[in-house]
């Protein structure tokens, strides 16, 4: 199935084209919907970092551990990252809105742009409200894990070791698909996907490079798979804020005006209203 967010920018894209073919749709909602799939480049990442794990460490404790490790991390992720995916659907509505009033002629539309530049800091707020949700399980993942879920404590303790570092990257993932959900508002998901794919890229071979002491960089372990994960969450969030922040496209909707973060705040319920279902 296309991805939502597609669907809404598509009927957004089309709203003033009374005769399209089922083609033409299935054309657009996969050239939209394809793009922002492999533009999510943690789900490829998760994949990456069992095969990474198992080939650093093969005794049976850290065996087990891999499971516990990423079934929490995508556990939690998608915990704190699913209210979020409520931004494209809000600021795509409100921007076909404006795309229709543009159409229309009509010349008051600093209403329609305050609506689509408050969805990224009300979504910037709700992510500060998750990150505590998702940061404190892998903080003390141990203790969860033995107590809880019952695990071993030597296979408890392998997996908190890996996890307590990686809480690092919270914030950035969460800051991330804030600013990756405006542009899939806008339909700008193929370069959603160029820049994550490359970042991606970049942290995948710095962590191969650090972890397996590639090209004469030391060995660190799980370590150097560390840096390189905490380094593309961080690089990608830079690079998918730069872009809604100067991008001639975006860059009349102000998204990052510290007086956005607090203004209409109720708003922040439609987002949630969405989003806490999903």
């Amino acid at each position: 199935m296309p991805e939502p967010d597609a669907l809404v920018t598509v009927l957004n894209k089309t709203e003033e084209e009374t005769d399209i073919s089922s083609t033409a749709v299935i054309k657009r909602l996969s050239g939209l919907a394809i793009p922002m799939a492999l533009s999510y480049t943690f789900s490829i990442e998760m994949s990456l970092l069992v095969f990474f794990l198992s080939q650093l460490n093969a005794d049976k404790p850290h065996e087990a551990s891999i499971t516990l490790t990423t079934s929490m991390l995508n556990s939690l992720n998608i915990i704190g990252l699913s209210p979020l995916l409520a931004m494209s659907m809000v600021a795509g509505k409100k921007y076909g809105e404006l795309c229709a009033a543009q159409r229309d002629g009509e010349t008051d539309l600093e209403p329609l742009k305050e609506a689509i530049a408050r969805v990224n800091p009300h979504g910037l707020l709700i992510a500060i409200a998750m990150t505590p949700v998702v940061i404190l399980p892998l903080t003390f993942s141990e203790a969860l894990l033995k107590q809880v879920f019952r695990q071993e404590e030597e296979v408890a303790r392998i997996s908190q070791s890996f996890l307590r570092p990686y809480a690092a990257a919270v914030p950035a993932t969460l800051f991330r698909l804030c600013a990756e959900q405006m542009m899939f508002a806008f339909g700008r998901t193929k370069p959603a996907m160029i820049i994550g794919l490359l970042t991606a890229l970049i942290g995948m071979g710095l962590a191969t490079t650090l972890a397996f002491g590639k090209l004469g960089a030391p060995k660190l372990g799980e370590t150097g798979l560390l840096i390189g994960y905490l380094s593309e969450s961080y690089l990608t969030a830079i690079a998918f804020s730069l872009y809604i922040a100067f991008h001639p496209e975006f860059r009349p909707f102000s998204f990052f005006k510290p007086k956005r973060f607090f203004k209409d705040l109720r708003k922040i319920q439609e987002l949630l209203a969405l989003g806490g279902p999903m």
